[in-house]
């Protein structure tokens, strides 16, 4: 076992080929859980939020965000114009329905458009029968996930509804940001492989397998795990970096450039990667220390300024409490890191369905005060967050040059509290 796997007790890249499921039993998996979710959690999302009906339009390859979480597997887009209704029922389950000339699977009951009748006739018709008293729309000022109608849709929707109807409609902003950010049982049972598989690139791309120094550049790596995932038959949950630091190189976070990119020995590599498997997302930063002649560890002042960012990950872990916002983690989070004396800045934000997801946001890198609006939405039970940061630390072998040390590990808020999907970096992995 090599050093790196010692550290997060992953298995090796090419262990994983043969986990991944093939394409068709990925889509029955995907709508295993699309199904579960119907059942466990819209049901009690729609009570929460006071809606009775949900309606969702799928414009062609204008989809509303929330279009593909809600979906089979096999839609992959919308077809024409298509509308997706959730009702509540007297007996408290969701009926799935549709208004669609593709048909959706078991999971929706088809609404058959008669000969004579428009779309906007039919959905008059139906959502007249289910005479709801509050029909959710995806309208919102404050999240871009749960703002999905777009302006003509809009105005098609209500003039198909008709005055009456038209009048109970509202903003189903928490319906939608609900929906995207809570993870089934099934979901969190499966996140913590969808991790360790992210980290497996990682672990694989920050070895000799990949990397030649004074020969391999940032770049080189970044396109070879392009390439693997790729290979892998997975999705990029988005554009992969990776930078370095050096004693005579600063990595700049505000630019994130870096005037050299060829690895040398005595660079730190960190890479920002993230993949999507079975609808589930991951976003992780971790760090190599690319050991100098007769080097058989990373210098101690790196690794002490490791486990200076694990304690400001702590930090956010301790301050995180049901009925606290992100805005009030944010604030409590720095205040402690003040009082123990790190420099720290928080970033963290919500994953699932998407990379930066729908929920509450604890700060942005370029924003410590507080953000309105999004981050004054308070933290909710099994939701799942990338615990991004960055603390400042001078380092004794570097001349005291203050160094940027960023990590950024998957977590699960369940219970009331954080716990780690998968572990998280301690220790520098080194080549």
């Amino acid at each position: 076992m090599t050093s790196q796997e010692q550290i997060m007790g992953t298995r090796p890249l090419s262990g994983w080929r043969d986990k991944i499921l093939p394409l068709r039993a990925q889509w029955i998996e995907r709508d295993r859980l699309l199904e579960e979710r119907f059942n466990t959690l819209l049901p009690g999302l729609m009570r929460r939020e006071g809606i009775d009906l949900w309606i969702v339009i799928g414009s062609e390859y204008n989809e509303d965000p929330v279009f593909d979480s809600l979906t089979p597997a096999a839609t992959l887009n919308a077809s024409r114009r298509m509308v997706l209704l959730f009702h509540l029922s007297e007996g408290g389950f969701v009926e799935c329905s549709a208004l669609s000339k593709r048909p959706l699977g078991h999971l929706y009951t088809m609404q058959e458009q008669q000969p004579d009748e428009s779309l906007e006739d039919a959905l008059r018709r139906v959502v007249t029968e289910k005479d709801p008293q509050t029909l959710g729309v995806n309208t919102s000022a404050t999240f871009p996930l749960a703002d999905g109608l777009s302006h003509t849709a809009h105005a098609w929707l209500l003039d198909a509804l008709g005055s009456d109807l038209a009048a109970r409609t509202r903003s189903a902003e928490g319906l939608a940001v609900g929906w995207l950010e809570t993870r089934s049982a099934s979901e969190l049972a499966i996140y913590p492989s969808v991790v360790d598989l992210s980290r497996a690139f990682i672990q694989t791309a920050f070895s000799p397998l990949v990397i030649t120094p004074g020969i391999t550049t940032t770049d080189d790596v970044v396109w070879w795990m392009r390439q693997q995932v790729h290979d892998f038959g997975l999705k990029p949950a988005f554009s992969f970096t990776v930078t370095l630091d050096a004693q005579d190189q600063a990595f700049d976070i505000q630019g994130r450039t870096n005037p050299r990119n060829r690895i040398l020995p005595g660079d730190v590599l960190r890479c920002d990667f993230g993949i999507t498997y079975l609808g589930l997302t991951t976003d992780q930063q971790e760090s190599v220390c690319m050991l100098k002649p007769g080097e058989i560890a990373a210098p101690e002042g790196l690794q002490a300024a490791m486990l200076t960012a694990n304690r400001a990950q702590d930090i956010v872990f301790e301050q995180a409490k049901l009925g606290r916002t992100g805005n009030d983690i944010l604030r409590a989070s720095r205040e402690q890191a003040a009082d123990e004396g790190i420099d720290a800045c928080f970033f963290c934000h919500p994953i699932g369905s998407h990379v930066h997801g729908a929920g509450t946001s604890i700060g942005r890198w370029d924003c410590q005060d507080g953000l309105p609006g999004i981050g004054d939405y308070e933290i909710r039970n099994n939701t799942c967050y990338a615990i991004e940061l960055y603390i400042k630390q001078a380092i004794p072998e570097w001349n005291d040059r203050h160094f940027t040390m960023l990590l950024e590990q998957d977590a699960v808020f369940a219970d009331g509290a954080f716990r780690w999907l998968s572990g998280h970096q301690t220790r520098f992995l080194t080549m």
